[in-house]
């Protein structure tokens, strides 16, 4: 391998390398060797950024001094540096891996990433991080158009950046002279000096103006032409050059447009030719117009066609595709020619179910009309595919197109509803309802689009979402055998079962959902597959199904994990807190938050049932806590817009309910109990007033509410009626009844087994009979795995009163505390000291249990009744328990 320091200026002939990745250099090349030598340099450091504009021969520099030039910092480097391409949407964890691959070498391995101006904003964090906190393990060169947001002045103090820009790139006058008389095939002095003076060094600018004098019968003549013109602009030079090309060239430069980087089978499928790839071969020996990339095992270029054949893969040129992309606006023969072959393939990729490509293809050749009809037909594919920003990008570029087709309305409505713009949304579905003719309106796709308008707009409380939901339930009765367009249908099950769910009524949300997944499988939408599984796996869980909904909940989060187009972090949002509510009353009882998985917290702004739910779950997380004043709180905020739905206003009373009951609050729970009673859910009702009763002290009263409540309850989330059966065997056993008790519980234990809920049996009453005393009972006369389960679970566990009481705040204790109190600041010790005295402890106990003297202990609480404003220890536990300071 020839080094860079004895290298010299002149035409090298190249070997066929096994490089992984590294851009073929083309037929000549000329050795950069002051670029070479500052390589060689900066890259001993763990960061190298080269900086240049578009065709200021980075690529190709780098490239060759991979190849050619390079000399190994170690003994061990074998020159198999890594060569990475930021097209390929290279993550940190991708990046990482690769950087991590040091194969017993005393230093790292070199990894090149070129285009690192395409890196995604995660990337570059990872690799400031990486540079910041582990420098030692890193070699990488990063090869962009412009300056990347790493820090700087800390990396280069330290010697861990080099930034390489401006002059190193530039030609000096002997690498210009020979690529001069390369390219435009003239020996001549005066023509060299006068383009070298012209471009000043710009590779890509040098091998344009060559080229195109080289097309001259008269080569002096031709560059002392450009000796008076005007070289910044170089797309008139690069387009001299393009129409100096042969036919066949141009016509599959034509087609190929929109590919920065092409293979031969895609070529070939695109311009109808099947010797694109002789034809990509012989413009890349160039080294301008088109680059080789060789062939990536691990690399797919996007509109990759599966065929038998060479993965060859060639990147064109961006002056050249900036040239053809003008050349396709002009129009003209060989344009038009390259336009049918370009919609012959189209024709093909649609009939394969490849709408991404055949879309890109499309928007790249200006043909706005194909393009809306595929938008129109399924554009559904290209929204679970992630092209969103390609759809966008249609609509900005020819709204004249969109306005002429409403077929292209209902996609561009939810690409913004999906990416939770709804006022933009909005937009696009009042157009569809006011601009849609009545003639259309009417069967087939247009009613389907209309009843999803009606039901989103429903959602946002703009019409009545019951009589959207109703009419939506008799398009799909009607459409469904008949199979109208995808991205009609599936959206319409997907909004439909959700706003089924909204409404209650579950069975129908469970049908249409299955149907969603079912049809998204089959059509190869892994996304709304994903999608619609998170909601099913809601209905699961509101239908009591709590393991169901837990392994779909799972699934849907293995499946995001195993890969898809774009990440759907709404629906991981809604599997996970799935999770959260079904493991809440799953055993092995979660201990603390961390034991939960922990969620993204990104709702939609319409997904009332998935609002609804994280609140429900943040009231929960509270009271796991011991926060029961929080949780209250959480509860009794405002409610969303539309109005929960009565079996939604059922929930929030009966977990309002059992709040209220910890607090002592007599009062609140017969108010309740009446509000229940006024929605239609009399059995909740009762319920409730057996949890009044038994904070009364009248066990006989309160076992007969909870038999009313176990036999009328129609509440499944929470387990009403499992928690009926368990607080009155709680009471009957008190009362003597201790069959009847044993009988109450077998059957909670029926009941929730199936579910593997084992909320109801932690012990909500205060009368009765201890939960782990009964359930031992139980296990005496039964063999039943789950009764074993539940005695494991609750043996030695305190009831939940005895539990959060000491925590809690009493109704007459919160009258203490005015509303405007602040909640003062406590050291460590101080709380330390005030959980003692919410125990009921001595000081002689306190100073015991903290190994501190009582006069330490009598020092903390005097500070503690000064922050407090407070003289004696029950207003201090008051004012504590109010503000959640326990």
């Amino acid at each position: 391998m020839t080094g860079p320091r004895t290298a010299r200026p002149g035409l090298v002939g190249l070997e066929h390398e096994a490089l992984l990745d590294v851009p073929r250099l083309p037929r000549v090349y000329v050795p950069r060797t002051q670029l070479w030598q500052r390589l060689d340099e900066a890259t001993d450091n763990p960061l190298t950024l080269l900086v240049g504009p578009m065709g200021s021969g980075k690529t190709l520099g780098v490239s060759g001094w991979v190849r050619l030039g390079r000399t190994p910092l170690d003994p061990d480097d074998r020159d198999d540096a890594v060569w990475l391409h930021a097209e390929q949407d290279l993550g940190p964890d991708d990046l990482g891996r690769v950087l991590d691959r040091a194969d017993g070498r005393r230093t790292p391995p070199l990894v090149i990433v070129d285009d690192a101006h395409l890196l995604p904003a995660a990337t570059l964090r990872y690799v400031d991080s990486r540079l910041d906190a582990q420098p030692e393990t890193m070699r990488l060169l990063l090869v962009s158009r412009w300056d990347l947001p790493v820090t700087r002045l800390g990396p280069e103090l330290l010697g861990h950046l080099t930034v390489l820009r401006g002059e190193i790139l530039r030609l000096t006058e002997p690498e210009s002279a020979v690529l001069v008389a390369e390219h435009s095939r003239s020996d001549s002095a005066e023509v060299a000096r006068i383009i070298m003076a012209r471009t000043e060094g710009w590779c890509g600018a040098t091998v344009l103006a060559a080229r195109a004098v080289g097309n001259s019968s008269d080569r002096l003549a031709a560059a002392r032409q450009f000796e008076t013109q005007d070289l910044v602009a170089t797309d008139r030079v690069a387009s001299e050059v393009f129409a100096a090309l042969q036919p066949r060239e141009r016509h599959l430069l034509l087609t190929v447009a929109g590919n920065d980087v092409v293979t031969v089978e895609t070529a070939a499928h695109l311009s109808h030719d099947a010797g694109a790839g002789q034809v990509l071969s012989g413009l890349e020996t160039t080294g301008l117009l088109v680059t080789h990339l060789g062939a990536s095992p691990h690399q797919r270029d996007e509109d990759e066609i599966e065929i038998a054949g060479s993965r060859d893969r060639y990147r064109i040129h961006p002056l050249m595709a900036e040239v053809v992309r003008r050349r396709i606006l002009a129009g003209g023969i060989e344009v038009d020619r390259a336009k049918s072959a370009v919609l012959r393939a189209v024709r093909l990729d649609i009939a394969r179910g490849e709408a991404r490509p055949a879309f890109r293809r499309l928007i790249a050749l200006n043909l706005p009309e194909h393009a809306a009809a595929l938008v129109a037909s399924d554009g559904h594919s290209l929204l679970m595919h992630g092209d969103h920003a390609a759809l966008r990008g249609f609509a900005r570029r020819f709204p004249q197109t969109v306005d002429a087709h409403p077929g292209v309305w209902f996609c561009l409505a939810l690409e913004r509803w999906f990416n939770s713009d709804i006022e933009g949304a909005i937009t696009w579905l009042d157009r569809l309802l006011r601009d849609l003719p009545n003639e259309a309106r009417s069967g087939g796709e247009f009613e389907a689009q209309i009843a999803c308008v009606r039901m989103m707009r429903g959602r946002l409380g703009l019409e009545s979402l019951d009589a959207a939901v109703d009419d939506a339930e008799g398009v799909v009765s009607g459409e469904v055998g008949l199979g109208p367009p995808r991205l009609a249908l599936l959206h319409l099950l997907h909004e439909l079962g959700l706003n089924q769910t909204w409404l209650g009524r579950l069975d129908a949300a469970e049908e249409s959902l299955t149907d969603a997944v079912r049809l998204s499988q089959a059509w190869n939408m892994p996304v709304h597959a994903i999608t619609a599984m998170s909601h099913l796996a809601l209905v699961f869980f509101l239908q009591g199904k709590e393991s169901q909904s837990l392994r779909l909940a799972t699934t849907a989060l293995e499946e995001v994990e195993q890969g898809v187009p774009w990440r759907p972090v709404l629906a991981e949002h809604r599997a996970l807190l799935v999770g959260q509510l079904a493991r809440f009353s799953a055993l092995p009882f979660p201990q603390t938050i961390e034991d939960l998985p922990h969620t993204t917290e990104q709702v939609h702004p319409s997904d009332l049932s998935v609002k609804f739910w994280t609140r429900m779950r943040d009231a929960r997380l509270a009271l796991m806590d011991g926060a029961v004043m929080a949780a209250e709180r959480i509860i009794s905020e405002p409610v969303e817009t539309p109005h929960p739905p009565p079996y939604l206003r059922a929930v929030l009373y009966v977990e309002r309910g059992f709040l209220t009951a910890l607090a002592g609050d007599h009062h609140g729970l017969l108010g309740l109990a009446t509000s229940l009673d006024d929605l239609g859910w009399p059995g909740e009702g009762e319920l409730l007033r057996g949890l009044a009763a038994d904070l009364g002290g009248d066990q006989r009263t309160a076992a007969q509410h909870f038999a009313d409540a176990a036999a009328h309850v129609r509440l499944v989330q929470p387990p009403c009626r499992a928690l009926a059966l368990v607080c009155e065997a709680q009471l009957r056993d008190a009362l003597g009844e201790h069959a009847a008790a044993l009988d109450l519980l077998r059957t909670a234990v029926v009941v929730t087994e199936v579910r593997g809920n084992a909320v109801p049996f932690l012990g909500w009453t205060r009368q009765g009979t201890s939960m782990h005393v009964l359930l031992e009972g139980l296990q005496k006369e039964s063999a039943d795995p789950w009764v074993d389960q539940l005695v494991e679970a609750t043996r030695g566990l305190p009831g939940m009163s005895e539990v959060l009481g000491p925590w809690t705040a009493t109704v007459e204790e919160r009258q203490v505390v005015p509303d405007t109190a602040v909640r003062p600041a406590l050291s460590p010790r101080e709380r330390d000291v005030l959980r003692g005295l919410a125990r009921g402890a001595t000081y002689a106990d306190i100073a015991a249990a903290l190994y501190l003297s009582e006069n330490t202990v009598k020092t903390h609480v005097s500070s503690l009744y000064g922050k407090l404003g407070v003289r004696r220890r029950s207003d201090a536990l008051a004012v504590a328990r109010t503000l959640d300071l326990l």
